[in-house]
């Protein structure tokens, strides 16, 4: 399993789901480049194309990283955001709140419960 590391961020691909994690505070050049590899990486997954963000450790976002996500290029055909506390939750269904995408995105408590999701047509 090949990992990319990041400033703050860390992706691969696990289960034919590109996996990242992302903590402290995302600004808007990690935003992309966060981006940028997760399309990369979900190039390689054949078939239908899934993302999976742990967000858990994200302390908060800077107003250009939360203006990046806005502007993302859509690759992944569900999106889900993972939190394991509640500040994150709080931050995570902010994001829901901004970002417009044309792909389903949910919060989970768990990555298990994120790849169910996956699973269901």
């Amino acid at each position: 399993m090949e990992k990319i590391k990041l400033k703050n961020a860390e992706l691969w691909i696990e289960d034919d789901i590109c996996i990242g994690k992302i903590w402290g505070e995302p600004d808007e050049e990690l935003v992309k480049e966060f981006a940028k590899r997760a399309e990369e990486l979900l190039k390689k997954i054949p078939g239908k194309k899934y993302s999976l963000i742990d967000i858990s450790d994200v302390r908060k976002a800077t107003l250009g990283a939360r203006k990046a996500t806005q502007n993302l290029p859509l690759v992944s055909e569900k999106i889900a955001l993972v939190y394991k506390n509640p500040l994150a939750k709080v931050i995570g269904s902010f994001f829901l709140r901004i970002i417009k995408l044309k792909a389903p995105i949910k919060l989970f408590a768990t990555i298990e419960e994120a790849k169910k999701w996956f699973k269901e047509k």
